[in-house]
């Protein structure tokens, strides 16, 4: 696949998980969300815009990760925690 097609396959993915994402003011989440179902499908090679029930099953996946393992803590969240702690130190 080119990679105009493939850059054009995640935009597809992405909106797929846009029109999805139903958690208010969290957009630091979707971002991760978007990162891990983009990942996954890196993963195991498949055509975006033809995966819509992987992309659920992908969407899952990662809500129950992020629920149970890290107490729906973003990516962002943490860089902040960690300048935070960072700027104590100094």
């Amino acid at each position: 696949m080119s990679c105009e097609a493939t850059e054009k396959s995640y935009e597809q993915l992405a909106d797929r998980i846009i029109s999805m994402w139903t958690i208010k003011d969290r957009d630091d989440l979707l971002d991760d969300c978007i990162e891990y179902i983009v990942e996954k499908f890196k993963e195991d090679g498949s055509i975006f815009y033809t995966a819509h029930s992987s992309v659920k099953k992908y969407f899952i996946e990662w809500l129950q990760h992020k629920v149970q393992i890290s107490g729906v803590v973003s990516n962002q969240d943490l860089e902040r925690m960690n300048k935070q702690r960072e700027s104590n130190y100094a």
